[in-house]
């Protein structure tokens, strides 16, 4: 049986990693001796119809996709052209929209004959076993058609060891060739990620937990250790991006984890996220000796009534000291805001700014707020916008045409717009951040690329009147 996994995306602008969740279940497939594909469209600069061609010619009798809310109604008109070009092929989707809205998704599209609901590759497994014997699938964890009928089976069980995963197929990536943005904060020429926990226990407003739960699941140091020897030599990979939001939260794993680098004397640079209330300057000294040389940290707010609203459980004067910390230790940080939560106020977008300003992040991304399905803020949409897909744009594409709070959709879209030109362009930064940073090289040359391209932006705006302390703009 012949299965093609498929990473669908619509428009010009390409991934920055491979789409882990699918490649772990490339994996899953190649173990059950299946022969399998991966299409990542969103590593190709390529037509929609040369995409669906790629499809079409390896002749699957399995299509696989993992759906997003952003650019949902593209994606539905993806499956529905690949499913009337192979007649008899059946199409599975999941991922976190899929898995949010299951009986919607099915009813939206009629095309899909199956959907995984939540943690994957178990059910995948077990449905892929099914569909090859012809059998009426009994899997936990499924949405699929009867007649006229949806049937929804039993919910799955979440993985309680994920060491017992095999590493996502990262081979078929380098077999296509494919490549993949530079972001401009990573050091090494060939970049990997890995994911190394399952779960979150912390309730944001916005982030949606109905893939993996709130069940907090690691793998062993050893277990990620073995993944790295594995991308290093046969790959020869330099540079790992830990791309779970809970990477750096536990001081002993993360202790554990350095241990296991140094008795395996492996060096390679790494970056990662973290929480700015679980590390100290202790681990973070630790971790830039072992090869960190950067730290994500999702900030959200510079107010700290809206960090309260959402329920994010920090406040500023943390995010103050893990900044500080993190720059006394010589290690980059990239701080993450979202505009558009819903006590936000034109004053509160100031704050942020300020505050961004402040701490003094080396990069810095403005999001708008994207309530999606799933989470407690997509709750405080009217019914027609929990149905319609077109308003939801990407985090920052800046298409999206919805809000929560004060402020308009174009006005956020404005703001989001101006933000990084206002952040980039000031010679503050310039001396802050570059000159007087301990930053690798390579880092310091794409910062002061930032610094050249907004602040010559920031010249353009002042000579048009733009700025976001001038509300009266055009932002229309």
């Amino acid at each position: 049986m012949k299965i093609s996994f498929i990473n669908f995306k619509d428009g010009k602008t390409k991934n920055e990693y491979p789409q882990l969740g699918l490649l772990y279940l490339c994996a899953i497939a190649q173990a059950e001796g299946y022969d399998i594909d991966y299409l990542d469209a969103g590593a190709v600069n390529e037509s929609v119809d040369n995409i669906i061609k790629q499809v079409v010619d390896f002749k699957p009798n399995v299509c696989g996709f993992s759906l997003y809310t952003s650019g949902l109604n593209e994606h539905y008109e993806f499956i529905r052209t690949v499913k009337s070009k192979l007649k008899g092929c059946f199409i599975v989707a999941g991922g976190p929209h899929a898995s949010a809205l299951p009986r919607q998704t099915m009813e939206e599209c009629s095309e899909i004959d199956f959907l995984v609901a939540g943690e994957g590759e178990d059910t995948m497994r077990d449905l892929l076993t099914h569909i090859k014997a012809g059998a009426v699938p009994d899997v936990a964890g499924i949405y699929y058609r009867m007649e006229d009928k949806i049937i929804g089976t039993s919910f799955s069980q979440l993985i309680k060891d994920i060491d017992t995963l095999p590493m996502p197929a990262i081979e078929v990536v380098f077999k296509k060739g494919y490549r993949y943005r530079n972001r401009r904060m990573e050091i090494g020429n060939r970049v990997a990620p890995i994911i190394t926990s399952r779960g979150c226990p912390w309730n944001c407003s916005f982030c949606y937990k109905g893939t993996f739960g709130t069940s907090y699941r690691r793998r062993s140091p050893q277990n990620v250790i073995k993944e790295i020897i594995h991308l290093k030599e046969h790959y020869k990979i330099n540079d790992i991006q830990f791309i779970d939001d809970l990477f750096a939260v536990n001081k002993n794993w993360l202790r554990s984890f350095c241990d296991e680098l140094k008795n395996n004397r492996l060096k390679i640079s790494w970056k990662c996220l973290g929480r700015v209330d679980t590390l100290d300057d202790g681990v973070m000294a630790m971790m830039k000796s072992h090869g960190c040389y950067g730290i994500e940290f999702g900030v959200e707010s510079g107010d700290d009534e809206v960090l309260k609203d959402i329920n994010k459980k920090i406040t500023l004067q943390e995010v103050r000291t893990a900044f500080k910390q993190a720059r006394e230790n010589g290690l980059m940080t990239s701080a993450y805001f979202i505009y558009g939560n819903r006590l936000d106020t034109y004053a509160t977008i100031l704050k942020t700014m300020n505050f961004a300003k402040e701490i003094k992040a080396d990069f810095c991304g403005f999001a708008i707020l994207l309530p999606f399905p799933g989470t407690n803020v997509y709750e405080m949409l009217d019914e027609n916008q929990k149905k319609n897909w077109s308003l939801f744009g990407g985090y920052y594409s800046y298409k999206s045409q919805i809000s929560i709070c004060s402020l308009e959709p174009q006005e956020l879209r404005y703001y989001g717009k101006i933000s990084p030109t206002e952040y980039y362009g000031r010679i503050s930064y310039l001396f802050n951040n570059i000159i007087f940073s301990r930053h690798h090289i390579l880092i310091k040359k794409n910062q002061l690329l930032f610094f050249i391209f907004h602040f010559v932006k920031k010249i353009y705006y002042i000579f048009k009147g733009i700025s976001m302390v001038n509300r009266e703009s055009n932002y229309k």
